[in-house]
């Protein structure tokens, strides 16, 4: 499978589960997975997203796979693809991007038995509210040039002229775009499945699809079709002539002639795409030629504005141009630095680079959270006051949301503690109080919230104050000591089995490497079980 298609098929698993997504965030995360292109980064970056999900090998046989959700991915012949279920079997949507109707035998003689399903949310997701905000501007946009065509009442053929134009343009965008990797609705119809005589990526990637060994004919061609519409549409709108726009339809006939030629006899493949241009252009010409749009005498004017927009859309165009490239650059860059960054054999490395400390201290009413039996041990040094705790305070609550049978998180507050009356002694006090009489969830829903944008004033009204304030002050002298002691000054810090987080990354790079490292800690526990029973 080309690897590009991965991100693909998991937002079209995604969109027929009718779940949210930010598709182009979903893109680099993937893509920046270690992992990539494996069945774990689909797994991992799904997690990531918090979309419930499972990844599973089932037996290969019609009973289970009616257990599964109408859309799934699944394993077939050494490929990944999206299977629908419809009343015929199965819509298998594969590498090419084409969606094929298979019965269920047929599923069944491919499928390996390897599926990774989403669960769908309880509320659809209810995409028209936003497609219709997305479409307001081009829809106004459009009703206004309509209404401006209309009143200029313009001679059929330059309307139809301006449609091809328009038609023009947008084959042209979709082979720009089918060139830099973009999968479009076109660009798949036109160019999926290659074959011996059809391959779209042959002749757009050949050398002759280049010229002057800068630009590409794909560049020109859109060029050249967006100056027509412009052209048409001035013209049509101020009453003028278009009769440079229909002599210059007549000048691209040679382009498409070398189009068809180099298609034929040097690749010896054809591109659809590109045959749709020259399609276009013909019939452009041929609107020329059997109108009176070569009757129309040229005028200074109509010369000078069509020069005019086709340098002024050549010269944009040359711009948007290399603030993509350079765009596309800048992405590939922060790509390969994320999938370098998130690899947990580099972070493990920085991590026991650190030397570890003992995190315990003798009094047991500290707050921890998660499973207090995981052998992956995270201590959280923090103060409700402090500015940059506040995002890690959220980083916990991520973690836990996901990992909480493979953490122990302990919160140990680094304050001054010779104020009984102060406010910062009253709010950890009364969270440390919390913890013990009303459990975890309680204490963590009152950290969000003194974390979070509330007002000190407002979080007493709700959560009140410590009623015996004099039991927990031994949890924060403790603590504070513990911090003197290790000369841990500033808040946050965060140390993994007592090994301070490393520096070389952001602390919320940790939700990325939860997994691995409680499966480091489990293997080096049975490895040092194995070897104790042997000795």
């Amino acid at each position: 499978m080309t690897q590009d298609i991965l991100p693909s098929l998991v937002s079209r698993l995604l969109q027929k589960n009718k779940v949210a997504f930010d598709k182009k965030e979903l893109t680099f995360q993937i893509q920046s997975h270690p992992s990539y292109p494996s069945l774990h980064a689909i797994t991992g970056v799904l997690d990531h997203f918090k979309i419930e999900n499972i990844a599973a090998r089932i037996p290969t046989d019609e009973e289970s796979l009616n257990q599964l959700p109408e859309t799934f991915l699944a394993q077939v012949e050494n490929d990944l693809v999206v299977a629908s279920r419809n009343k015929k079997g199965f819509q298998v949507l594969g590498s090419s991007l084409k969606a094929e109707s298979w019965s269920v035998k047929d599923f069944l003689e491919k499928f390996g038995g390897v599926v990774v399903a989403v669960e769908q949310p309880e509320e659809s997701l209810d995409t028209s509210k936003n497609s219709y905000q997305s479409n307001i501007l081009p829809g106004v946009t459009g009703l206004i040039l309509l209404t401006l065509l209309f009143i200029s009442g313009p001679a059929p053929a330059s309307i139809i002229f301006l449609i091809l134009a328009l038609l023009g343009t947008g084959i042209s965008l979709t082979i720009v775009r089918q060139e830099s990797g973009i999968s479009t609705s076109l660009g798949n119809t036109f160019c999926s499945n290659a074959s011996e005589k059809k391959d779209c990526d042959a002749v757009l990637n050949s050398a002759g699809a280049t010229i002057l060994g800068k630009y590409k004919f794909s560049d020109l061609s859109l060029v050249y079709f967006i100056s027509l519409s412009l052209a048409s549409i001035v013209g049509i709108i101020q009453g003028q002539n278009v009769a440079g726009a229909y002599y210059l339809s007549l000048l691209s006939l040679p382009v498409t002639l070398y189009s068809i030629y180099y298609q034929w006899v040097v690749i010896k493949k054809w591109c659809l795409l590109c045959l749709s241009i020259v399609g276009v252009l013909w019939a452009q010409a041929g609107l020329a030629i059997f109108t009176t749009g070569l009757n129309t005498p040229l005028t200074t004017d109509s010369v000078l504005l069509l020069s005019l927009i086709v340098l002024a859309s050549f010269g944009l165009w040359t711009y948007l141009r290399s603030q993509q490239e350079e765009l596309r650059s800048i992405q590939k860059a922060r790509t390969d630095h994320f999938k370098f960054k998130r690899n947990f054999e580099l972070f493990s490395t920085l991590l026991h680079q650190q030397e570890a400390i003992d995190t315990t201290i003798s009094n047991k009413e500290e707050i921890v959270f998660g499973n207090a039996q995981a052998l992956t041990s995270i201590t959280l040094v923090t103060n409700p006051f402090c500015g940059h705790c506040k995002p890690v305070h959220g980083l916990v609550e991520d973690i836990l949301g996901r990992y909480s049978e493979l953490v122990k998180i302990t919160i140990r507050f680094n304050i001054r503690h010779d104020d009984p009356e102060s406010e910062l002694v009253t709010i950890t006090t009364r969270l440390i109080e919390l913890y013990e009489k009303r459990g975890k969830d309680i204490c963590l829903m009152a950290m969000s919230e003194i974390y979070g944008e509330i007002t000190v004033e407002d979080w007493f009204v709700k959560w009140a104050e410590c009623s015996d304030p004099d039991r927990y002050l031994k949890v924060l002298e403790e603590g504070k000591a513990w911090c003197h002691t290790h000369k841990i000054n500033f808040t946050p810090e965060i140390l993994i089995n007592g090994r301070p987080f490393p520096r070389a990354y952001d602390r919320p790079d940790l939700i990325y490497f939860i997994e691995d490292l409680s499966e480091a800690n489990l293997s080096q526990t049975t490895a040092e079980a194995e070897i104790n029973a042997m000795a």
